[in-house]
Parts: C-alpha cells; sequence; structure tokens
C-alpha cells in the first residue's frame, strides 16, 4: 500500500567536493599494514583495515579474477575463519551525525574453495543485511543510511555456518543531517536502487559529493534525453548530482505509461521511494507535458497533474508497503501532448533500529582492559548486544532504563588477564571474577540511547502501578528521549499554542531545536486521566512502530509536569476535518484515510507481542498529517490480549459512548472485535459526516440511522452531501456494507482487521478505476507546497533483507564519470 508523500523543491548549490571529500573514509579491507591505494577515476585514498580491525586474515583474490580492468581495492579481502561476529570500529565520528556506510564484496576464489559464502552484516547491534555471494567475479555491494548514536559505528561481520565471512572494502561518507530524514536514531535506510534515469555510465564522486553510486537505466520502449545545462539542487532536499539530473527517459507515446516494477520477498517491507523529476528540453509554447504518479495503482498527486518545471529540479516522495510486487506509474493526462519524463528514482528500505547498545562507559573500559591485556578471545563488537554474540566471560545486566550494563568480568580463563587487577574495577572475587558495579543513577549523557524516568516500585513521587502489557507491577521502561520542564517551556514558546484539549490536559504544538514540528500533550491535575493513563500510553508507544500510528518523540516526568512529546500532525483529527464545510473531504482521501486506520489497528491486533486493543477507536483519536496520512493516537486505555481464537479478557468498560462495542458493554469481555465495532462507527461517520449520536426525531445512533435508511434503498440520502457526487457508488456501497458487518452486535459475525483492511483495498480500486475520468473534466494547476518529511517510524521486519544486481566484473566506469 502506497502512502502518499511530500512534494519539495530544490534551488541552491550543494557544498563543495572537497569540503565533503574531508568527510570520507575509504578502507581497502586486506591491504597490508600501513599502505595506501589511489583509486584513478575518484582520486580518492584507501588505506589499510588494520587500525580499524584487529581480527581476520588478508588475503590476495585469486589472479583469475583480477584483469586489468578491475579496480585496485578489490583484489585483496579480508576473511574471518575465526569468531561468529569480527566488527570494524569507525572512531571519532559525530554524535547525532547522518552517514552512508558501504561494503563491497568481491569472493575471487580468494581461499581456492570454489565456495561463495552466505553470511549477515549489522550496523552496530542492529541487523543491516544477509549477503549471499553468487558467484566468484560478481561484486555486491550494500549501503546503509544512519543517524550515529555515538561517537563511533561498528560494521560486523555474522558467521552463519554457510561459508567464511570476507570483505573487499568499507567506506563511510558523512551526510548533512538534512538529508533523507527517514533515517534517524531510530531507524535507518538500506539502499534498494538509485537509478540515473536515461543516463549512460554509472555516477558516483566527485560527480556526487557524497559519493552516492548512480546505475544508469533506461528501457528499450523509452527514449533517452539529456541537457548540457546545469542544474542545482540542495542540500536541504537530496543534493542529486547535476549529471543525474541532467539526463531523463519519456516514453514514445503519451499513451505508453513509464513504469517502474519491482519485487519483494517480504510482505512487511517498507520501501521509501524518492522521484527525480526537471524539464530538460524546449517545449514549444502550443505542448503540454502532464502526468499523474501512481504507486501501484494508487494516485500520489490526488488534487493536480505533474508538470514538471524547466530546469528546475523538483522531487516527489513517498512510502509503499503491504505486498510483494510494486510499481510506480508515470501516465500521461488526457490533455498531454508529450509523454511522461523521469530523471531519477531512489529506493530504499526503512529498517528499524530496535536494539539498545551497552551503556558507552561501559564498553570504554572494557575496551581499555581489552588493549591493556591483549584479549582477543571473541570480544568484538558490542560486549552485550546482541546476547547471541555478547563477550566471552562477559555478563550483563539490564539497568533501570534498558540499557544493558557490565556487572561481571569472568577473568579465569585468561591467565595474562587475571594476573593483574585492571584499574578502576571495584573487586575481585576469590574465583578470580572482577565485578562492575556501575552507579544505576548516573547521567548517560550522550549514551546511544536518551536517559529514561527511573521509575521504581517503591520510593518514588508516583505510586507504584500496573504494567499496561499486563505482566504485573514492575520498571517502567521508555526509549524515547527524555524532556524537562524548562524543555517544554523552549519548544512550546510558554505554551502559547494550544491546539486542543481532552480528557489528558491540553495539547500545544511547539518545534524541538532541529525545528521539526511536534505536540506536547500535558496532563492537567483536574485531568480525567491519571498517572496510570499517562504511563500506559507511553509504555504501549515506546514498544509500538507502524507508519498508522502516532510517533512518541519523548516524554516529561519534571516535579509536577507530565506531558507525552509526539510527532505533529498538521491537519489534526478526523473528527475535525469531516466537519470542516469550508474544505471538505473527497470519498478518495475520506477511504484513504480509512484505509491508513484499519493497517494501524491491524498491526495492534496482529503485529504486536503482546497484542493491543486500542479500546477507544473513534474520529477523534485518528490524526491526519499534511498529506492528510492518518495514524492512530491515544493508547492511554490499550490493553494487552491473547490474539488466539475466541479470547477475551474481563475488564471494566471504558471507551467513549457512541463507539463502544455493546457486547463489551453488556458482558465486561474485551476482545479484538470490540476495537472492529468502534472502527465501523467510524466508517459509518466517514460515509455519513454525522456524528455517532444523530439529534432529532428522525436521529438516533448512526449504525440505526443508516440502517433504516438502507431499508428502502436509498444510500445516496446517507452520503455526505458535502462530497457533491464525486464518488464511484459501488465503492461506497461496499464500505457502507463493511461497516454494517463491523457493527454487528454478535461480535463473532465481525470482520477481523486483516479482512477490513482487504476490503478496503478493494474500495480503492474501485474508487480509482472512475476517479481518473472524473478528474479529466477539471482543469488543475500544479501548486507545490513545501512541507517537511514526517518523523515516520515502521514495523519492518529485521529479516527485510534486499538484494542488488550482481556487478559482473565490476568495470571502471565509462568517460562521462570520469
Amino acid at each position: 500500500m502506497a502512502s502518499k508523500g511530500l512534494f519539495g523543491r530544490v534551488d541552491s548549490a550543494v557544498a563543495s567536493n572537497s569540503a565533503h571529500r574531508s568527510n570520507f573514509i575509504n578502507i581497502d579491507c586486506g591491504l597490508s599494514a600501513n599502505s595506501t591505494i589511489t583509486e584513478d577515476d575518484t582520486g580518492l585514498t584507501y588505506v589499510s583495515d588494520d587500525q580499524f580491525i584487529d581480527t581476520g586474515v588478508n588475503y590476495n583474490i585469486s589472479s583469475k579474477y583480477g584483469s586489468n580492468n578491475l579496480l585496485k581495492q578489490f583484489l585483496t579481502v579480508r576473511s574471518f575463519p575465526n569468531g561468529t561476529r569480527n566488527c570494524y570500529t569507525f572512531r571519532n565520528l559525530s554524535a547525532e551525525s547522518k552517514y552512508l556506510v558501504r561494503a563491497t564484496f568481491l569472493y575471487g576464489n580468494y581461499d581456492n574453495k570454489n565456495h561463495p559464502p552466505t553470511f549477515d552484516i549489522h550496523l552496530g547491534v542492529n541487523y543491516w543485511h544477509t549477503v549471499k555471494i553468487l558467484s566468484s567475479d560478481g561484486a555486491f555491494f550494500t549501503e546503509i543510511i544512519a543517524t550515529a548514536t555515538s561517537d563511533y559505528l561498528q560494521v560486523c561481520l555474522i558467521d552463519k555456518n554457510l561459508g567464511t565471512p570476507f570483505i573487499s572494502t568499507l567506506e563511510l561518507r558523512q551526510m548533512e543531517t538534512t538529508l533523507y530524514k527517514y533515517a534517524n536514531a531510530t531507524q535507518s535506510l538500506v539502499t534498494f536502487a538509485r537509478l540515473d534515469i536515461g543516463g549512460r555510465y554509472e555516477l558516483r564522486y566527485p560527480q556526487d559529493s557524497y559519493d552516492r553510486i548512480w546505475g544508469n537505466y533506461t528501457l528499450d520502449t523509452w527514449t533517452a534525453i539529456s541537457t548540457n545545462s546545469t542544474l542545482i539542487t540542495n542540500d536541504t532536499d537530496f543534493g542529486v548530482p547535476s549529471a543525474v539530473m541532467q539526463t531523463a527517459a519519456i516514453t514514445l507515446s503519451t499513451k505508453q505509461s513509464l513504469d517502474l516494477p519491482w519485487t519483494s520477498n517480504n510482505k512487511s517491507s517498507v520501501f521509501y521511494i524518492i522521484l527525480h523529476i526537471s524539464e530538460i528540453q524546449d517545449i514549444p509554447r502550443t505542448a503540454l507535458r502532464e502526468f499523474d504518479i501512481l504507486s501501484d495503482g494508487i494516485l500520489l498527486n490526488t488534487d493536480v497533474h505533474i508538470v514538471p518545471p524547466k530546469l528546475d529540479p523538483w522531487w516527489i516522495s513517498y512510502t509503499d508497503t503491504d505486498g510483494t510486487l510494486y510499481n510506480v506509474s508515470l501516465q500521461a493526462t488526457s490533455n498531454s501532448t508529450l509523454p511522461p519524463l523521469l530523471n531519477a528514482i531512489e529506493i530504499y528500505f526503512i529498517i528499524p533500529a530496535t536494539r539498545i547498545p551497552t551503556y558507552k562507559g561501559d564498553v570504554t573500559a572494557i575496551n581499555k582492559i581489552k588493549a591493556n591485556y591483549k584479549v582477543n578471545n571473541g570480544w568484538s563488537g558490542d560486549p552485550c548486544v546482541p546476547t547471541e554474540y555478547s563477550w566471552t566471560g562477559v555478563t550483563c545486566t539490564s539497568d533501570s532504563n534498558n540499557i544493558p550494563r557490565i556487572t561481571l568480568l569472568d577473568v579465569t580463563g585468561n591467565s595474562k588477564l587475571s594476573a593483574t587487577l585492571p584499574s578502576g574495577l571495584q573487586k575481585r572475587n576469590k574465583d578470580g571474577k572482577l565485578t562492575f558495579r556501575p552507579n544505576q543513577n548516573e547521567s548517560h549523557g550522550s549514551t546511544p540511547v536518551i536517559n529514561s524516568p527511573k521509575w521504581n516500585t517503591g520510593g518514588s513521587n508516583y505510586p507504584s502501578v500496573p504494567n499496561p502489557n499486563g505482566a504485573g507491577e514492575g520498571v517502567l521502561n521508555f526509549e524515547n528521549r527524555q524532556f524537562s520542564y524548562n524543555d517544554l517551556i523552549q519548544i512550546t514558546n510558554k505554551f502559547q499554542n494550544n491546539i486542543g484539549t481532552g480528557g489528558f490536559g491540553s495539547v500545544y504544538v511547539g518545534a524541538l531545536e532541529n525545528g521539526i514540528q511536534v505536540a506536547v500533550k500535558t496532563r492537567s491535575h483536574s485531568s480525567s486521566q491519571g498517572v496510570k493513563e499517562f504511563l500506559a500510553e507511553a509504555q504501549n508507544l515506546t514498544r509500538v512502530h507502524h507508519k498508522n500510528l502516532v510517533t512518541l518523540i519523548g516524554y516529561c516526568m519534571d516535579g509536577d509536569c507530565m506531558a507525552l512529546v509526539y510527532e505533529y500532525m498538521q491537519e489534526g483529527t478526523l473528527q475535525d476535518k469531516l466537519r470542516d464545510n469550508a474544505r471538505p473531504l473527497t470519498w478518495s482521501q475520506r477511504i484513504r484515510i480509512a484505509y491508513d486506520s484499519a493497517l494501524g489497528l491491524e498491526y495492534l491486533h496482529k503485529a504486536c507481542n503482546p497484542p493491543l486493543i486500542h479500546r477507544d477507536v473513534k474520529t477523534n483519536n485518528i490524526l491526519l498529517n499534511a498529506n492528510l496520512e492518518a495514524k492512530i493516537a491515544d493508547f492511554g486505555l490499550s490493553r494487552a490480549f491473547d490474539n488466539d481464537a475466541n479470547t477475551h479478557v474481563s475488564t471494566a468498560v471504558v471507551g467513549t459512548p457512541g463507539y463502544l462495542d455493546p457486547e463489551y458493554y453488556t458482558s465486561y469481555k474485551l476482545s479484538e472485535k470490540s476495537d472492529v465495532f468502534s472502527f465501523g462507527v467510524v466508517l459509518l461517520e466517514i460515509i455519513t459526516g454525522h456524528h455517532p449520536i444523530i439529534p432529532g426525531p428522525e436521529g438516533g445512533h448512526v449504525t440505526h440511522w443508516v440502517s433504516k435508511k438502507l431499508s428502502r434503498g436509498d444510500i445516496e440520502s446517507i452520503i455526505d452531501p458535502r462530497m457533491q457526487g464525486q464518488y464511484d457508488i459501488n465503492s461506497v456501497w461496499k464500505v457502507t456494507e463493511l461497516a454494517r458487518q463491523c457493527t454487528e452486535l454478535n461480535s463473532a459475525q465481525r470482520p477481523t482487521m486483516s479482512v477490513i483492511v482487504a476490503e478496503l483495498k478493494e474500495s480503492i480500486d474501485l474508487e480509482i478505476s472512475t476517479e481518473g475520468a472524473r478528474s479529466r473534466h477539471t482543469t488543475n494547476s500544479y501548486p507545490y507546497n513545501y512541507s517537511r518529511d514526517d518523523n515516520f517510524v515502521s514495523d519492518v521486519s529485521q529479516n527485510s533483507a534486499y538484494e542488488m544486481a550482481q556487478m559482473g566484473g565490476v568495470p571502471k566506469p565509462g568517460p562521462a564519470a570520469r
């Protein structure tokens, strides 16, 4: 399913190549110590990897594969026959900065076994990719764009018993923090494809100041076009090289769409797609190039047609998930006299960075021990994380902030280490074990995960509360940023802009130090929701990560101040949007909002562990961003449950009148079908524009009101008149029938959220089939609205590895790339 993204314009020069080159690290793996090589075409100097790693064995590839056409840095490899995990370390980096890391592998039968291996690669403690080497002469590379949470990054090769891991080159490029905003402290971007459409040669540094590799791509059914005019892009967008934007491809006629299909083996994969567009041909005044962009058949530019500006780079970005077959299609409008045009495309996997590294102070101490006593018994990478690769002799325990801490070091197996007590350790037991006793209350400063609140079961200013997941009373662990009350004053400009009030308290809009807008939800002392709901909402949001669930950025527990800081949703609540007479929602917008919301609830019911029942699904808890993408909010009443069939929990009835499941209300038995009933009411609101309770003698609950109208076969009478007849009637019928099934009194007869998602997708397809015909009767200009990327957090599986094409022989770039 594609979610519409953003339009952007780029209009100033990038920084100089030399400035970016100083932030490059180029490693030739396997090169002899203290040696360097200079790559002829890029002019970049590669250094030996001996200063970045202390394990592994150097090899030259077989002379059979070391042709004159092969780049110098691929002639050697470092192999790792010993140890499950072997890690390179980039030191002295800038914490919170963004980096592109690229690893390249050319097997070249270096070990004379003719057995290309398969192994994993991690960035720090988090999975990056599974490397599958398919041949001896094909070079494979994988890239990740990530934010450093500390002053170092590690790249680790993981042995899966499918051949010995090895590596040819490792490259790091510091990037502007404004680039690729979906790469942040909680998630990274793994490159799937980066294509110069219409280009003739591979492009990288110095044409691209960040040394991104742009593959050339043109089909026989397209026409490649180019210009000699320079196009300038901006680091605040994507800094695409002029050489990339100077080429493009068009189809042979306006009747032919420009299609880019791809596949994924993992249905939970979340793709981030960026299309780069600029007119580079001289267009006669009587001609028009106008087209639409569709993702998997869903129109992205719902309000306007695309008219690419002359020599002025523009872009559109969006996310796509929920399938294995994907396609982006550019289709000329009926008014267009010229075919669609595309200059470049970037496609990335969004992968979460869910694991928390060991506390930095402990890592520093243990690495000093390793260096001083020459310990090499499997001590590579993070000492504690992942647990299956933790260091031999090291015992770790998570502290009250869920950050792994080293609590015990057993040195009995290493006579050199156990001979002398290292400084800084407090005690050695009789059995030779050294015990660490870290101060659990010390400030974590710039640790990889920002400091979390100290919530204990006793001795706190707040009462002990049950774990929202039903696991009894215990520690509340946040993984998000902690704000002080003074921070909130700064963020909200002294709480000046109140954008709403609910049962919890007031909500204010503000901005972080990097300019990102946030919503600050404060708890008032007279709030109907107490500490328990506050903690439940925070706890639940730290473990649910989906693009259709609102993102918790941080929290405040400072004295009497309790507040939650969320991503800011510019268009407010669905409830308010449905009542907006000035800008009424179209049917297309409404059904997509319903689909987004259903995806969020499906994730809560099926993908969370344990699953969650929201318990307060309503239009006021569905928030909309600037692109009208919907996200479920307000998890203060959520409750964990077992998702086995016929499972329910007995609980006191909570929720909002009008949305409450009657079966839950009378029996006190809560199940996922309670959310389904509430969502059915939301669907009826979307269709009718009415509140759940309709006043007047003809009114009553919206379910009964709709049933009476439909008993006469009069569906037009229930449809919100503000849509002015602009909808596919079959699509509306389908959603109405779905809403009636959701609101069946017997919960066993209600569909699951997975069924609802599928039905809404079919309803969208019905609407799309007639939407294009209706839009051709209107004329639209193309107003580009500049807005920031939303802070997106996905639930993509850690197994969502991507496969890039093998680059047979890695030929040198052609003349245009030099």
